[in-house]
């Protein structure tokens, strides 16, 4: 037999059951959201330009911000966007003198100027939006980045002698990429080439370096030299009168080869590299692009570590969630109609013929020993 409120209580804990179900499933994608963090490193030329991208275009997104770090200091508000009026730059000079703004298409453009050529710095930009997309920019101004033109020949004494006071600089070493000295220039003793290693496979370009007039010279730089790194190391003394010697000051120098017949004589090489360009030499370009590499981008992650894979996961291990709690609720509407059945027939029972037969036993007898009277 059918029981309403058992029926009733059944319906009330399928309610309350969803209710807890789209509370967790709503704290998840909070969660989620909370936590869309992508984070790039990024490694600049000291004296050049740069342009950091905003998040990915979306219809849901109302403002952005921009947020810079400089070093380990606080955060600094640089402006913001609002999607129907536009933005708005509030800091435009950082601490170390740094230029920013952000442009019209809501990327953040951070200008070093000439004066900074010999000053390394490294700053974080954020960009946050309101649906909680965090992007932070870790960059290092950390390359020493030198234009020399094509077929032309390039003093590396004068560039290298460049990066450090001449009162304090003792002898500087010269490394290839691969970690190889190849040659020294000394402040009393000159300059030396030091290609001695023979196990070790030659660079390109070892074979056009020659020492002129007590200066280190690269000779015909061609297409192949563009996006050289050349590794600097420089023991310097705090006073030339003392004996004791700092620790060894390691600089990174970065070649870049452009064309002489550009019609505005500026490098057609880029100032920055992109994210391969670690790796691999640039082409000839004159499109800016970023210089380092990503680290742990969404494009870099796997896709069950990004933000869609794990909203993925959720919500099927939502929908697994409740189809358990719905096998669960149907297993006891079950009992509970078994349980309410076998309550109804006992009084059936008392009620058949058999029964009522026994119980007018009695009164026949009664009348059988009267008439015997």
């Amino acid at each position: 037999m059918w029981n309403p409120s058992s029926w009733f209580s059944l319906q009330e804990e399928i309610i309350k059951m969803n209710l807890v179900t789209f509370t967790l499933f709503f704290g998840l994608m909070v969660a989620v959201g909370a936590q869309s963090l992508e984070t790039t490193s990024l490694t600049a030329c000291v004296n050049d330009s740069i342009s950091l991208p905003g998040n990915g275009p979306s219809r849901l997104v109302k403002q952005s911000w921009w947020k810079a770090r400089y070093q380990d200091s606080s955060w600094i508000d640089i402006g913001h966007c609002v999607k129907t009026k536009g933005c708005i730059t509030s800091t435009k000079v950082l601490p170390d003198f740094t230029r920013v703004w952000i442009g019209s298409n809501e990327s953040l453009i951070v200008e070093r100027s000439a004066d900074q050529r010999n000053s390394t710095a490294q700053f974080q930009f954020l960009v946050e939006d309101n649906l909680k997309r965090r992007h932070i920019f870790k960059v290092n101004f950390t390359v020493y980045c030198i234009w020399t033109e094509l077929s032309g020949n390039l003093n590396l004494s004068q560039v290298v002698l460049g990066l450090y006071p001449t009162k304090h600089l003792v002898e500087l070493y010269l490394f290839d990429a691969n970690g190889t000295q190849f040659a020294a220039i000394h402040s009393d003793k000159g300059t030396s080439l030091q290609i001695t290693n023979e196990s070790h496979p030659m660079t390109a370009y070892w074979n056009r370096l020659r020492i002129e007039r007590d200066s280190l010279i690269f000779l015909e730089i061609n297409e192949a030299d563009n996006g050289t790194k050349i590794i600097v190391q420089a023991l310097l003394n705090s006073e030339k009168t003392s004996t004791r010697l700092e620790s060894l000051s390691s600089k990174t120098i970065q070649i870049f080869v452009f064309y002489s017949a550009e019609p505005t004589g500026s490098p057609r090489a880029s100032a920055s590299l992109s994210s391969k360009d670690i790796d691999d030499p640039p082409s000839l370009s004159s499109t800016p692009k970023l210089n380092g590499q990503k680290t742990k981008t969404s494009s870099g992650l796997a896709w069950y570590e990004q933000a869609w894979g794990i909203v993925l996961f959720s919500l099927v291990a939502v929908i697994i969630i409740i189809i358990v709690i719905l096998i669960i609720l149907l297993i006891k509407m079950k009992r509970r109609s078994s349980g309410s059945s076998s309550l109804v027939v006992p009084p059936q029972i008392a009620m058949s013929p058999s029964i009522s037969t026994q119980h007018s036993y009695p009164q026949v007898n009664k009348t059988e020993s009267v008439r015997r009277r």
